[in-house]
């Protein structure tokens, strides 16, 4: 027995007029069985959709449980057909079972298509609705391209398909078999358009095949109900179904009902088959569809957001505004002002013309902040617990809005929500995001200040941004298979990351995350992984930061308990680490200054540990300056560097530096090597530097015995040095050239005015004095 014997309701996701006929037909009909679009190995799920406590937006979501983590969701909003039919048949006492092939299958397409697209980006056309995270749109919702949407707009003489959507699906008034065959109609052309895709068509077939099962089982046709995708429907009407190849294999994968939200619907945030104003619509949709009702509503909500900003808005204005959304949508030809003469009546009366408080305060009105909730019927994985816990306990947000909080760590309760929040991150919970430890938040973190970065143990305080969104429950649902806990799935995590590490620094960084999230295993794993690295570590700028880390974990890590027992294996850490940098730093200083670069600023990290660490050996670290200052044959910059530490550490007196200046600034031969010093010489601290007039003049005598043409060779390097000077820098620079050069200023001065310009200036001033002898007059 053929499909198209039973009901076919075509719908578009997340359409109030479509949800509406779709309840109609279904009190006409009565029938026993509901067959509708979604993965077919979803159907236990349905009692937790129909839940009394159940309030949409929520969504089904389906996560790979093995290999890549890889996720795909079918959001419901309240006036979704899909979730209609499924009250209806729960409240009618009728069978509802999905139909779609499942969601390992989906999945699995999803991942083809993704590894398809790497090779060519240009199959960014496919209309298929079944795979990938929060797009289950079919064709009947994407038309094949965006020139596709703006062409049959225009033919209706409307400015874009959503104005087209409102206009002949949304606002008329239908009776259930008038909008079926519309909507069907239109897919009709939409595929006539632009063809049938593989993954749509064996779709087709999928479903198809279920509805012969379902009729097999005894079900009469007027007895079955089908709520399909309307591309779906004209396909199941249209001639025999062509044969296909069979979809790939289903991927292992587990499903739950979790949240979802409004501003995830809107097709602001990318959902190929949102609506571009989901509150509205809801709106619409419990007004019993009634647009003008809606509309006038949403006015109101506007201007006393509005009044709430400071504007002048008055109760006339928004009846004006009102009675100009009604004038559009009749000029129009409109059965009903949609979200266009809305915005547009808004804009005209409320916002005087302007467009910004359209954007910024009623879009987000349209939109809606509005997130699910599930009720007892759900159930939650222990991670899913903890975290609600975790809002709860802190006061933290659960909104789809970014806020910021600020954490004073020398509070108990502070320092236990910042455990709680770095381990959300460890886990990779997309829930809060690390803003800096900063005075002003607003500022924003530094290069430096990373959320687990050595400087980590020494805050004060910290920034988080805060949001909640439908990722952070995808997340909570997959990180279920690390652990049943957070510091479970941060343990397992750390020390996979851990295994992989191939540098010092980077399993000392991994260190600090295993002491900001309390997971005692990964402090050992790392410290094991810290130890052999380093040995076999040939990167110098790896080295150092290895060693700054842990010596921030023997300053700093004295209040955190775990540390306290692998104290000394963290002292011994640091010294050995310390003492390969120094041994591996000259073999890093061949090359070019680009090449050096590194290096360079790995000495300054060794540097401040030998100067501030009493564990770390001083004097060695001055005896290798001292041989990298004066070794010729290493890259000139470097030496620079090691020259200007000796120095500011008093570790070079001023003759000594003096000597050493001249023999390196002295190469009238090779100048380019001699601006590089100088350059390297700069990279320190320029400004104590060039406080020093011996410095400047060993700077000005190098400069002045240059050969014009071995000036033009330096030129390029001597541009670099300087370019490192700031305001203060080249201050001090003038002033003290000045008055290395002062001698031959009097002379100078004395010949730059004539007897003739002496005469000239008199002339002038016997003129201005008898203008102003003449404006007294007039006075």
């Amino acid at each position: 027995m053929s499909a198209a014997a039973i009901h076919l309701f075509p719908v578009r996701h997340h359409s109030p007029r479509a949800a509406a006929c779709l309840r109609a037909l279904l009190d006409q009909v009565r029938p026993r069985l509901l067959l509708i679009e979604g993965p077919s190995d979803a159907n236990a799920l349905i009692p937790v959709l129909t839940d009394a406590q159940t309030e949409p937006p929520v969504a089904i979501l389906a996560y790979r449980t093995e290999g890549e983590p890889q996720s795909a969701m079918w959001p419901f909003a309240r006036y979704s057909p899909e979730f209609q039919a499924l009250l209806w048949a729960h409240e009618n006492g009728a069978e509802a079972r999905f139909i779609d092939w499942p969601a390992g299958v989906a999945l699995a397409v999803d991942a083809s298509r993704a590894d398809d697209e790497d090779d060519d980006e240009d199959d960014e056309d496919d209309d298929d609705d079944g795979a990938g995270e929060a797009d289950q749109s079919d064709s009947a919702d994407q038309p094949t391209t965006q020139e596709h949407y703006q062409q049959l707009a225009e033919q209706f003489g409307l400015r874009h398909f959503d104005e087209f959507w409102d206009a002949w699906f949304e606002t008329p008034q239908y009776q259930p078999e008038g909008f079926a065959a519309a909507l069907t109609a239109y897919a009709e052309w939409t595929a006539g358009s632009g063809g049938r895709d593989q993954s749509s068509a064996q779709r087709d077939l999928y479903m198809a095949a279920r509805i012969e099962a379902a009729l097999g089982e005894g079900y009469a046709p007027n007895e079955v109900v089908a709520v399909l995708g309307a591309a779906h429907v004209a396909a199941l009407l249209g001639a025999e179904l062509p044969t296909q190849p069979p979809p790939p294999a289903a991927l292992s994968c587990a499903l739950a009902v979790v949240p979802y939200s409004y501003p995830r619907l809107s097709e602001a945030s990318g959902y190929g088959a949102g609506n571009r104003a989901p509150w509205y619509y809801e709106r619409v949709y419990q007004g019993e569809l009634d647009f003008a009702r809606a509309t006038l509503v949403v006015l109101l909500e506007f201007a006393a957001s509005m009044r709430l900003r400071g504007f002048a808005v008055s109760l006339a204005d928004v009846i004006e505004a009102y009675r100009l959304s009604l004038s559009l949508a009749a000029m129009r030809d409109k059965s009903a002002p949609g979200v266009d003469e809305l915005a547009e009546a808004a804009q005209a009366t409320l916002a005087r013309g302007e467009a910004a408080p359209i954007r910024e305060f009623l879009q987000p009105l349209l939109i809606g902040k509005r997130i699910g909730k599930l009720g007892a019927a759900a159930g939650k994985n222990s991670l899913q617990r903890e975290f609600a816990e975790g809002l709860a306990e802190f006061g933290l947000p659960s909104a789809d809005e970014a806020e910021t909080l600020t954490l004073r760590l020398t509070d108990s309760k502070h320092a236990a929500a910042s455990l709680f929040l770095h381990r959300l991150r460890v886990s990779d919970v997309p829930y809060a995001s690390y803003a800096g430890s900063q005075s002003v938040v607003s500022r924003g973190p530094d290069s430096d200040d990373e959320a687990g970065g050595y400087a980590a143990l020494n805050r004060s305080r910290e920034h988080w941004e805060l949001q909640w969104t439908p990722a952070t429950e995808v997340a909570l649902a997959e990180r279920v298979i690390y652990g049943e806990r957070f510091d479970q799935v941060c343990q397992r995590r750390l020390s996979e990351a851990i295994g992989g590490a191939s540098h010092a620094a980077d399993a000392t960084r991994l260190l600090i995350d295993a002491v900001l999230t309390d997971c005692s295993g990964a402090i050992a794993s790392a410290l094991d992984a810290a130890e052999r690295l380093s040995s076999l570590d040939d990167d110098v700028a790896s080295l150092a930061q290895a060693a700054r880390t842990l010596a921030a974990l023997t300053s700093f890590g004295s209040s955190r308990p775990l540390l306290k027992q692998v104290g000394n294996t963290v002292e011994r850490l640091l010294v050995g680490t310390y003492t390969r940098a120094i041994l591996r730093l000259e073999a890093a200083l061949g090359g070019d200054a680009e090449a050096t670069q590194p290096a360079r600023a790995a000495m300054l990290v060794i540097n401040e540990l030998a100067l501030s660490q009493a564990l770390c050996d001083r004097q060695r670290w001055i005896q290798a300056l001292a041989e990298i200052a004066a070794d010729q044959s290493l890259e000139a910059s470097a030496s620079g560097v090691a020259c200007a530490l000796l120095y500011l550490s008093r570790e070079l007196s001023e003759e000594q530096l003096r000597e050493l200046l001249a023999g390196r600034l002295g190469d009238v031969l090779n100048p380019s090597r001699a601006a590089d010093f100088l350059a390297g010489f700069f990279e320190v601290n320029a400004l104590v530097l060039l406080k020093n007039r011996e410095i400047v003049a060993a700077l000005s005598d190098f400069l002045s015995a240059l050969e014009p043409e071995h000036f033009r060779d330096a030129l390029p390097a001597l541009r670099r040095a300087f370019a490192l000077l700031g305001a203060s820098e080249r201050r001090f620079l003038t002033e003290h050239l000045v008055a290395l050069h002062a001698a031959a200023a009097p002379a100078a001065g004395a010949a730059v005015i004539s007897a003739a310009d002496s005469a000239a200036l008199a002339d002038l001033g016997d003129a201005l004095g008898d203008a102003l002898d003449d404006l007294d007059d007039l006075l």
